[in-house]
């Protein structure tokens, strides 16, 4: 191959690295693309030749831009081809772990996967439908980090999910609320036995309310705003004070900045600690489930913690699903997507007066009856069954936490969960006490 061919496919190479970023959302508009060093000395490597200046005489040609930012010391380049031309999926070497017996199947079910006719769809999308039975490999990575899945289908808009079909048959999805919350109440438990916020996660509370009273945040979403940058941010003597120097978060600050080996970003993104933990304590729960589902002959397509599944297997799905969580969880919560989510909407200034003339709308509850209750029974001091899925290990803390919850958020349907669980535990107690 002569120089001119070699500068040529190397556009080609840097074009289509550019489509396939489009995999990620809110990629359309970048126009360049992170490429290792590593990857640009391989490709002109396994062509014999020396790379630097053949870069420079495309750069020279205005055939590719490079940029480059620099970032804990480390430099990163993106590449971009300055004109639209042709894309060719064979340049592409997939990255990621080797597949095992578990995530070879995941791949065989992704080329079952299809969309109902005239579906809103991605340009990405549309060509993993028309080559996923070709270059199905290049559209299936698991990553190195944490050993997540990651495909077209993980990578597809929430409001598009629901035209999903398997086997041309029509999908519904399993998902887990609040997962990283839950994660991370388990995590906490098992590496510093009882605490707080396990509490809060164990009893079924609304982990952003009861972390809104504790820093004394205005609001929900601030706290929820909070919570993430306690899993993703460095370490912060701030969140320490803002939630009393609590033991839990006192943990989390220090194995933030722990040496941890088997973390893959852990020399140049030591806070990464807490999500590489929290991941791969998700993808072993989850590869528990996909097992499970692949016994059972259970095709199904994985996005992170939840699962997209033909609609006729609905029921056996969500019984395997229950037994891995029962198994790893004192409560969650499994929800079942039967309808689509609207993609978001701008708020105009109207839309903002009905939403207050619906606030004031709505019926408040009348929460002093059962405080009432709930402070003139004795309580149990030992774990209750309080239903099919559930048990309740700590009776006055679950109390605390939903009384907490429904205070805070009084007549907001979103929170009715809440209160019915109390005036469930009230049914319940009033039965144990007759008995």
């Amino acid at each position: 191959m002569n120089k001119e061919a070699i500068k040529n496919e190397f556009v080609i190479f840097v074009r289509t690295k550019q489509f396939l970023q489009f995999r990620l959302r809110g990629a359309e508009n970048q126009t360049s693309v992170n490429i290792g060093k590593s990857d640009v000395v391989d490709f002109f490597k396994a062509r014999d030749c020396f790379n630097n200046l053949l870069l420079q005489e495309l750069i020279t040609e205005k055939k590719i831009i490079i940029h480059s930012h620099s970032e804990n010391e480390y430099t990163y380049y993106s590449y971009e081809a300055t004109e639209p031309g042709t894309v060719n999926l064979n340049l592409i070497t997939q990255k990621g772990r080797e597949l095992d017996n578990i995530t070879a199947q995941m791949m065989n079910y992704l080329k079952r996967t299809g969309l109902k006719a005239n579906s809103e769809s991605t340009f990405y999308f549309d060509t993993f439908l028309k080559f996923k039975d070709v270059y199905t490999r290049i559209f299936f990575t698991v990553d190195k980090f944490a050993g997540r899945v990651y495909t077209p289908v993980s990578n597809f808009h929430r409001h598009l999910r629901h035209n999903l079909l398997i086997d041309n048959e029509q999908t519904t999805s399993l998902d887990v609320a609040t997962m990283q919350p839950l994660l991370l109440g388990k995590i906490l438990y098992s590496k510093i036995g009882i605490n707080e916020y396990s509490e809060w996660i164990n009893s079924g509370a609304d982990i952003y309310v009861m972390l809104q009273q504790k820093a004394n945040l205005q609001t929900r979403d601030k706290a929820k705003k909070r919570f993430f940058e306690i899993l993703f941010s460095k370490p912060s003597d701030e969140l320490s004070k803002m939630f009393g120097s609590a033991d839990w978060i006192n943990w989390i600050n220090e194995f933030k900045g722990a040496e941890i080996p088997k973390n893959p970003h852990n020399k140049h993104k030591v806070h990464s600690n807490l999500a590489w933990l929290l991941q791969n304590t998700e993808v072993s729960i989850m590869r528990s489930v996909w097992e499970l589902l692949i016994k059972n002959n259970i095709p199904f397509l994985s996005i992170h913690d939840e699962i997209v599944i033909k609609k006729n297997d609905e029921h056996r799905a969500k019984a395997l699903f229950d037994e891995v969580l029962k198994a790893n969880f004192q409560y969650y919560k499994l929800n079942c997507k039967e309808v689509p989510e609207a993609p978001p909407e701008p708020i105009m200034q109207d839309t903002i007066i009905n939403k207050i003339t619906d606030i004031q709308a709505q019926s408040v509850w009348n929460i002093q009856e059962l405080e009432f209750f709930f402070s003139n029974i004795k309580l149990p001091t030992e774990p209750i069954k309080f239903n099919e899925y559930s048990i309740i290990k700590n009776v006055s803390v679950f109390i605390d936490c939903h009384l907490a919850t429904i205070k805070f958020n009084n007549g907001k349907k979103t929170f009715l969960p809440y209160l019915e669980r109390l005036q469930d535990l009230k049914k319940l107690l009033e039965k144990i006490n007759l008995n």
